[in-house]
């Protein structure tokens, strides 16, 4: 089983950006290290959620959780152990079971 990583599609955002004082989404960009066209397009759903897109999220609402900023979606595909960058193996290889 595959899981995803997305933003909350509840109407939250706009609401905290506003007591937050961000007024647009390049204001929340620049809070959060990255480029407005990044946190448009995690907006708008029409890219995954990245570790710099979580963390620069979770770092610009520092008093909000994971649990209150991201869901994570399951879907029914099975792993593919090919998808799996490389270099991960040598990021496994001081883990112990």
């Amino acid at each position: 089983m595959v899981a995803q990583i997305r933003l909350r599609d509840d109407g939250w955002l706009p609401k905290v950006m506003a007591l937050k004082g961000f007024k647009n989404q390049t204001a929340l960009a620049d809070a959060m290290g990255v480029n407005r066209s990044t946190v448009s397009r995690a907006l708008s759903d029409k890219q995954d959620i990245g570790m710099v897109f979580l963390v620069g999220l979770l770092s610009a609402f520092p008093e909000l959780s994971f649990e209150d900023l991201f869901d994570v979606v399951h879907n029914d595909a099975p792993f593919d152990a090919g998808s799996v960058p490389r270099d991960t193996d040598d990021l496994l290889d001081g883990v112990s079971a």
